[in-house]
């Protein structure tokens, strides 16, 4: 154990990445800390919409899973949809969720895959991802003993356990989010335009998750092109990259 006035030095190290012993020994039980908390988030997972918010996600992506549309016209007008469903056409009665298509597009994956118990375990798997992404995180700009120490900081998060074992759009959210600076920190450390490209196409993803967060994905691409990095010009083919990669899920979230 790491005692807490020795902080300081480990934080000096330089963080993850030169292959030290404690990187992959912290990386390991970083990795057996996020199987266990899957685990745990499997055995207390309800498999029942509990927000009212996940009836516009969830039945969404019955929709697309069974129809491949994100619309339907009411049988009735004594048909109950919902506040999350809206009425988009008066001539046909069409109505489509107020949500946009992105979770309810992995809904809908999950549904055809494996069948539409899967889909209750979305929840817990994003969030088991994104308590391994942000160890990762943490283990860029910190040291060793950041990595299993901030995923535990989250895992007894009582907020973020909630939202674990909820169907709503934060969760995943934040795990692209998490993961996308995750690889952003892995394009600036190494500068391989993959981690650019993947990056860029996880931070696209956010906005087609969840509108307003669009301003993290904003916030990410002023990490990328802030002015002090003299370094931009040489780097410009990898920000093309990363802006390919965040253009795909928005030009499929404008087609859906």
């Amino acid at each position: 154990m790491l005692a807490p006035w020795k902080l300081k030095d480990c934080l000096a190290e330089g963080g993850l990445g030169e292959g030290k012993s404690s990187d992959r020994k912290a990386l390991y039980v970083l990795v057996v800390l996020c199987a266990a908390y899957g685990i745990f988030l499997c055995f207390n997972i309800v498999p029942a919409l509990s927000h009212m918010d996940a009836a516009g996600y969830w039945a969404q992506g019955r929709l697309l899973a069974q129809t491949g549309r994100t619309w339907f016209v009411p049988a009735s007008n004594l048909q109950y949809s919902g506040v999350h469903w809206l009425l988009v056409d008066e001539n046909t009665g069409r109505i489509a969720s107020r949500y946009p298509p992105g979770l309810p597009a992995a809904v809908a994956a999950v549904h055809l895959l494996l069948g539409p118990k899967a889909t209750y375990y979305l929840s817990p798997l994003l969030a088991t991802l994104s308590v391994l992404a942000v160890g990762l995180v943490m283990g860029r700009i910190g040291c060793s003993f950041c990595m299993p120490l901030a995923g535990m900081v989250l895992a007894v998060n009582r907020d973020f356990n909630e939202h674990a074992l909820m169907f709503i759009a934060h969760l995943p959210v934040l795990c692209c989010y998490v993961w996308g600076l995750y690889l952003l920190l892995r394009w600036e450390q190494e500068k391989r335009g993959r981690f650019a490209l993947a990056a860029g196409f996880l931070l696209g993803c956010i906005p087609a998750l969840r509108h307003p967060d669009v301003l993290l994905s904003l916030s990410a691409g002023v990490f990328m092109l802030w002015p002090r990095r003299g370094w931009l010009d040489q780097q410009w083919k990898h920000v093309f990259l990363a802006i390919l990669g965040g253009s795909v899920p928005l030009i499929l979230f404008a087609l859906a």
